[in-house]
């Protein structure tokens, strides 16, 4: 993979541009509100995700909070802060993560400092010992990988992050990224979501009365750069009341296609 280095190149990579919250749902209620509770139990055992792993490059994770405590089976900080999260962003995705698949594995990957800041360098890396995993431990070696970051697209399909969600994806591994909130401007999709065969997730507004939904007026529209549609799909990311890594059980309210993400992702860890 191809290195960019983080001297030279500004912290630019974080989660996308923050957007106004209030706590209208659970991530528990919007699960609902996908028939996944259905969809577990075509099976038997029902689907809750046994067995299976899943990556969250981000922030960092409170480990301790009481709706993840015993869920994270591997922690690796690339970044000069201590292992937490400072920013307060990946505690949610998380959970919402554990809301549809409560019995998967986590994988702790933090490139994002306490500021929500990071390089493009570090979110390679921490994609490579991803892939690395399936060689090295198998056991806890990432099925999904969760992206709720991103850049500026500069159409540049040399550049190190989707270098390695390529190679993450020829591995096997499901790469699932937030498209961005930078709509409705058109070419507003960020990077890495701008890659082809990354899966990305925009937001949706929920309205329960009808049992609707809409785009949301922020979440970033394609194409790309490169004349790609995007993103690939969208699910509930406005309003959501999910963990917080302000102590063990606080909760905060987030909106975001950074929260739509975990919600897919946790669905094709189950698929």
């Amino acid at each position: 993979v191809g290195r960019v280095r983080a001297d030279i190149i500004p912290p630019i990579v974080g989660p996308p541009t923050p957007v106004a919250a209030a706590p209208v749902y659970s991530a528990e209620e919007l699960i609902w509100a996908t028939g996944m509770e259905d969809l577990r139990g075509l099976t038997e055992p029902p689907l809750y995700g046994e067995g299976m792993n899943l990556a969250i490059i981000g922030t960092g994770i409170r480990e301790t909070h009481h709706k993840i405590n015993g869920r994270v089976v591997y922690s690796k900080n690339y970044t000069s802060d201590p292992m937490r999260d400072g920013f307060d962003h990946d505690t949610g995705v998380c959970d919402i993560v554990l809301t549809v698949a409560p019995l998967c594995n986590i994988l702790n990957m933090k490139v994002l400092n306490d500021k929500g800041e990071g390089t493009e360098e570090e979110v390679a890396l921490a994609i490579d010992d991803c892939i690395s995993l399936h060689d090295t431990q198998p056991d806890i070696a990432p099925s999904v990988i969760n992206l709720s970051l991103g850049s500026p697209d500069d159409g540049n399909p040399d550049n190190p992050m989707r270098i390695a969600c390529r190679a993450a994806i020829d591995k096997g591994i499901w790469v699932m990224a937030s498209a961005g909130n930078g709509g409705p401007t058109p070419y507003s999709i960020t990077c890495p979501a701008c890659e082809r065969y990354v899966i990305a997730i925009g937001s949706a507004k929920y309205f329960p009365e009808e049992g609707a939904f809409t785009v949301s007026e922020w979440s970033s529209r394609g194409p790309t750069l490169e004349g790609l549609i995007k993103p690939d799909g969208v699910m509930f990311g406005e309003d959501i009341s999910i963990a917080s890594s302000a102590s063990d059980t606080a909760t905060t309210a987030k909106s975001g296609t950074s929260f739509a993400a975990p919600f897919c992702s946790g669905m094709v860890l189950l698929y």
